[in-house]
């Protein structure tokens, strides 16, 4: 989840002589408060993001961009992330030109720093590929748009130095599927300052529009083609599907994974696609890096 204001964000389902949004049955108003889309497509054709939204689609990839109609959020707390070990999430938000960043990623609230790490602070970077081709600590801001990667991390001692990405979260296995354990606990904490607005978010950026130009920043050749794809190139993609609850929550779920993963974003060969049967969720992926030498696999998990 990402919560961004909390004290509205408590009232949803509560209510309506009380204030509630939302409502299950009592048809509370779940206003519109912005818009989500992949990186590269213009805002006027993705996803209305209400104060309770949930949004599925792919993780890895060029990136999702999430704008928010009253600016984004001065405090963002991405919580509850369950994403695979390898995979991540870049989240795109517009901020105005003079806006500073204090990112980390902060263990669960009974951490104690005598004992355990509980804090790790973000580096921030001149370019969007040192973003994508890092280990998840690190951000980087164009003076419109902030990149930042969501990697999955322990409930404390975050590990933000091994290349395969950090040891002993739990999944759960089965017929070559593997599916993240939810993080309960710890999460990405984004703080904004100097940007004006109100005590909840910055000024709004004019004229805004998901980046154009993510290709030419990850030094691919040609225009983009899809969410994880510049001319022939294919950066890294997963038949994962989050859910990005907004109502500030940006709720990251990522299940039904293929195994053997690669940590960074190379150059790769071959697709994935999810459907529904009867019912069920299948994956198929086509070609290689999954398959030997090409072809189709599928699984469907029941």
């Amino acid at each position: 989840y990402m919560v961004h204001n909390e004290a509205r964000q408590n009232l949803i389902g509560q209510a309506i002589g009380s204030g509630g949004i939302c409502g299950n049955g009592n048809q509370a108003p779940c206003p519109k408060i912005g818009s989500v889309s992949w990186v590269g497509d213009t805002i006027s054709i993705g996803m209305t993001v209400t104060e309770n939204t949930v949004i599925t689609g792919p993780v890895n990839g060029l990136g999702w961009f999430l704008n928010f109609d009253s600016g984004s959020p001065k405090l963002a707390n991405i919580q509850r992330i369950q994403v695979a070990v390898g995979d991540f999430l870049l989240l795109v938000l517009p901020y105005p030109s003079s806006t500073q960043f204090q990112i980390s990623y902060q263990a669960d609230s009974w951490c104690s720093p005598s004992w355990a790490i509980c804090e790790h602070i973000f580096t921030e970077v001149s370019s969007l590929r040192e973003v994508t081709e890092g280990l998840g600590d690190r951000f980087f801001f164009d003076g419109k748009y902030l990149h930042v990667r969501i990697v999955q991390q322990p409930d404390y001692n975050p590990d933000f130095e091994s290349p395969t990405g950090p040891t002993g979260l739990p999944t759960f296995e089965r017929e070559g599927l593997s599916i993240p354990i939810l993080s309960w606990g710890g999460g990405v904490r984004i703080i904004a300052q100097n940007c004006g607005g109100d005590a909840n978010y910055c000024s709004p950026v004019q004229n805004v529009q998901s980046p154009t130009d993510v290709c030419t920043q990850l030094g691919l050749a040609g225009k983009q083609e899809g969410y994880d794809s510049c001319g022939g190139d294919t950066i890294l993609s997963t038949a994962a599907i989050i859910a990005i609850a907004a109502s500030g929550l940006v709720a990251i779920s990522a299940f039904l994974y293929m195994v053997y993963r690669r940590r960074h974003a190379p150059h790769l060969c071959g697709s994935t696609k999810t459907k529904t049967k009867n019912g069920d969720i299948e994956i198929a992926h086509y070609g290689p890096p999954f398959g030997a030498p090409g072809g189709l696999e599928s699984q469907e998990l029941r």
